[in-house]
C-alpha cells in the first residue's frame, strides 16, 4: 500500500519534455533486494581491480571525466572497495542497507530528458516515502550496477535500450530522526 502511495506521487511529478519516458521498477522484498548484492559485489571488485593497475585507472578516468575523476578515484577507494570487505568478512550490507524495497527509475537512452524525468519522478517518489515515515537513499551503486548487468536487466524486465536513471532504496528505519541531514548549497547569490 505505501509503495501504490509512492508511486501515485512519483506519477504526478513535472516532466522535462512531455509525455514522460520514465519507467520503474519496483524490487519489493528484503530478500528480493538481496539477491541482487552477489552482482554489485563482483562489479565493485573487478572496479577495485581496475583501480590497482594504471590502464585501468586510465579507462576509467575517461569514462567519469577528468572533472570528476579526483572526487571518484577519492570514493572507490575510501568506501567502493571496503564495502566488498565489510559484506565478505561480516554480512554488512552496505550496498543497499537491508532495505525493504527498490525503485529503479529507467527511460530509453534515445529520448528527450530521460535523465530529467527519472530524477524528477525519484524525488516525488523519495519526498513521498518521507511524508510516509519510510527511510530512504538515492543510490547510485544499485542504478549503476543493475544498468551495468545485462542479466540483471533482463531479469527484472528493463528492456537493452533503456537505462536506470535512478535508484530508490526503501525502508522502515530502525531509528527515528527529528529531521533529515542538514547540508549546504556551495553558495548563494542573489543577483
Amino acid at each position: 500500500e505505501a509503495l501504490e502511495k509512492i508511486l501515485e506521487a512519483a506519477r504526478t511529478a513535472p516532466m522535462g519534455i512531455p509525455p514522460s519516458i520514465a519507467e520503474v521498477v519496483v524490487i519489493n522484498g528484503r530478500d528480493k533486494v538481496q539477491e541482487l548484492l552477489p552482482e554489485m559485489v563482483r562489479q565493485t571488485e573487478q572496479l577495485g581491480k581496475m583501480m590497482r593497475g594504471w590502464i585501468g585507472r586510465l579507462i576509467l578516468r575517461r569514462m567519469v571525466g577528468r572533472d570528476m575523476w579526483p572526487e571518484f578515484h577519492k570514493f572507490a577507494t575510501q568506501y567502493m572497495v571496503p564495502m566488498v570487505k565489510w559484506y565478505k568478512e561480516k554480512g554488512v550490507d552496505a550496498f543497499a542497507w537491508n532495505c525493504h524495497a527498490v525503485l529503479l527509475f529507467h527511460a530509453h537512452r534515445g529520448g528527450l530528458c530521460p535523465q530529467t524525468d527519472c530524477d524528477i519522478a525519484c524525488t516525488y517518489a523519495m519526498l513521498a516515502a518521507e511524508a510516509l515515515g519510510l527511510g530512504t537513499g538515492w543510490n547510485g551503486m544499485l542504478q549503476g550496477g543493475v544498468d551495468q548487468s545485462k542479466e540483471w536487466k533482463r531479469r527484472l524486465g528493463i528492456p537493452e535500450k533503456n537505462k536506470v536513471y535512478a535508484a530508490l532504496t526503501l525502508g522502515y528505519p530502525a531509528h527515528k530522526w527529528a529531521r533529515g541531514s542538514p547540508w549546504k548549497f556551495k553558495s548563494v547569490k542573489w543577483a
